[in-house]
């Protein structure tokens, strides 16, 4: 192994979320599934519009946060470097420092973890592997699981 591949993980990491067109079938899927389940439940005559409606409100939220990272809440780009540590960037540009929360979850296709933003505020991001390169995926998984080895990462 050369000494690049080595220190490679070291170097800082930026990245700009895309939107996931797998996350948007995913998501749509299980919707979708949700909504035929409260149309064909017995003994709610009076709440299946209302709660129909609400799984589609809860759609159209998790879409703009977490598959097009158009609201002014979602992570729409996520930095690592050894002097500023993590920062995520909202739609709107604006940079914060945070600190991923324990548990995360890693797996070779799917990253889901939460960043605590402040004491009382968290931003939690779903990032399918279709959402960035695989260079930048890998080194960011790598990334997230250092730091839940080693929190001072």
């Amino acid at each position: 192994m050369s000494y690049h591949s080595l220190t490679k993980f070291a170097q800082p990491l930026q990245i700009k979320l895309g939107p996931s067109l797998r996350l948007a079938v995913f998501a749509g899927l299980v919707h979708v599934l949700a909504a035929v389940s409260v149309a064909f439940t017995p003994g709610l005559q009076g709440w299946r519009l209302p709660l129909i409606a609400l799984i589609t409100t809860q759609f159209g939220c998790f879409f703009r946060r977490q598959v097009t990272a158009g609201s002014r809440w979602a992570v729409s780009s996520i930095a690592w470097d050894k002097e500023r540590g993590w920062r995520v960037a909202s739609a709107a540009g604006d940079w914060r420092a945070v600190r991923p929360e324990i548990p995360v979850f890693v797996s070779f296709r799917l990253v889901v973890v939460r960043f605590r933003v402040s004491t009382c505020r968290r931003r939690s991001v779903v990032i399918v592997a279709d959402r960035l390169g695989a260079d930048d995926f890998r080194r960011l998984r790598v990334l997230l699981l250092q730091t839940a080895l080693n929190p001072s990462y």
